[in-house]
């Protein structure tokens, strides 16, 4: 009887490799919005229920690994649904300072492994994952399977030869070679207000230039492009999709063009079976045309989401700043307002457009409404500006879905920097980790203090 080693894809950044007796999914993301309504699927055939149906149906031991929790990888409607199954689950999560993801899946009463780094989980006979932390937050895993090995980057920025080397340097002693990488192909943050289209340009051709470098570095023998079929659905971000890449781009890109006999392209329910690479070539051959065509139809399509947005009066808004600056402040020792002193920290103004004010904030002073101007950082709405001060990934959501505008003469960065605090908030920093927090910390500031005047970057998803 011939053993089952299945390659399924599902949507997005989601596939599942299927063995005789386990099956392995891959951050399922199936139906429903992201990031604060702000992306939605370009395929919306999938949905939870379907694919809980077909895990049900194997009868198999389930493993579920998550790169991270932003919402495109790590759906909670899809969670609390399979939680009320009886089947055989296992959650795999990297290992996290402060176990925050894995104390919620255990309130689902879902079985978890906190993956460490560079250790190998095991699923089955010859087959287990290993799970690599990257940057803050991100993971990328190897998934080894009878002699078939992939590595699935996802959202991992990996775009210098430096960069790919680090991380063939962290895999090569578990496998000599790579058949199959999955890697993103398109920009997935906020990228400029209307005018700055060629701003998204850029960043969209750089996409390709990233590949290049994973194809040189990393040599599998197939690239599979994913985590980047979703669209900005939202009425307030729409116009960031106007330089989007389709699977058309990537492949007439020029600096693919030497290497595109080895990409190839999926589409939700196709299947390969992991056997010679020979065979797999002819499958990818014979789906990756359909999927290609599949994926730009569908991108020709995209219109907004409509949504009525609750608007919030300024008493709430106030008392929902003062809540968060609380929260930092006691979270992190009033650090945020000695960076705010010796300004490592600036305060920043936002306008609420639909109550037409100007917040000013500060760590220091707290906020103060002031007649619209000209001189803001960002513009906003106010259920947006609730959204980003009650949530701990707030300000990380909203970058990330882009529905805000930059104001005139404005750097993202100032406004980055502000919301730093909360960003290591999210991921465990604080009084509750004091050793950890503060090597942590030292180490921004001299960063900071010895590259204070080079312009630094956006952060990118």
């Amino acid at each position: 009887m011939t053993a089952i080693n299945l390659l399924h894809f599902f949507n997005h950044a989601s596939f599942a490799i299927e063995r005789d007796s386990e099956i392995l999914l891959i951050d399922p993301w199936y139906e429903g919005t992201a990031f604060h309504n702000g992306w939605t699927l370009l395929d919306v055939s999938t949905s939870d229920s379907s694919v809980i149906e077909w895990l049900k149906k194997s009868q198999k031991k389930i493993f579920i690994w998550y790169s991270h929790e932003h919402s495109d990888h790590l759906s909670v409607s899809f969670l609390k649904s399979i939680s009320k199954e009886k089947i055989d689950i296992t959650i795999i999560f990297q290992k996290t300072l402060d176990g925050r993801v894995s104390s919620f899946l255990n309130k689902l009463n879902l079985n978890v492994i906190d993956a460490n780094k560079g250790s190998p989980v095991t699923l089955g006979e010859r087959f287990d994952i290993t799970t690599w932390p990257y940057h803050v937050g991100d993971s990328f895993c190897l998934i080894r399977t009878e002699g078939f090995s992939l590595l699935n980057i996802n959202d991992c920025v990996i775009s210098t030869e430096y960069q790919a080397q680090t991380v063939k340097s962290q895999y090569s002693s578990l496998t000599p070679y790579l058949d199959v990488i999955f890697t993103q192909f398109g920009y997935a943050n906020w990228l400029g207000n209307e005018s700055d289209r060629d701003q998204r340009i850029k960043l969209a051709n750089h996409k390709f230039d990233r590949i290049f470098i994973q194809n040189k570095t990393l040599c599998p023998k197939f690239i599979i492009p994913f985590a980047s079929f979703f669209y900005f659905c939202h009425q307030e971000n729409f116009y960031l999709n106007d330089a989007q890449n389709s699977p058309d781009d990537v492949m007439l890109a020029k600096q693919l063009e030497s290497i595109k006999n080895k990409i190839f392209f999926l589409k939700p329910l196709d299947n390969i079976s992991l056997d010679s690479v020979e065979s797999i070539r002819s499958q990818f051959e014979n789906l990756s045309g359909q999927a290609i065509n599949h994926w730009g139809d569908l991108k020709e399509s995209i219109k907004p989401i409509k949504s009525n947005p609750k608007k919030f009066e300024l008493i709430e808004l106030k008392e929902t700043y003062l809540n968060y600056r609380k929260r930092m402040s006691l979270n992190f020792a009033f650090l945020p307002q000695f960076f705010e002193f010796i300004r490592l920290i600036k305060p920043i103004e936002i306008l609420i457009v639909d109550i037409d004010k100007v917040a000013s904030l500060s760590y220091i002073n707290g906020i103060i409404f002031k007649e619209n101007s000209n001189d803001w950082h960002i513009s906003i709405s106010s259920e947006v500006f609730s959204f980003i001060f009650k949530n701990e990934f707030g300000f990380n959501t909203t970058h990330v879905n882009g529905r805000f505008r930059l104001g005139k003469e404005q750097r993202i960065y100032d406004v980055v920097k502000f919301f730093v605090v909360q960003d290591f908030y999210k991921h465990g920093f604080g009084i509750s980790h004091p050793i950890k927090s503060a090597n942590f910390f030292i180490g921004e500031v001299v960063r900071f203090l010895t590259k204070k005047f080079i312009k630094p970057s956006p952060p990118e998803h």
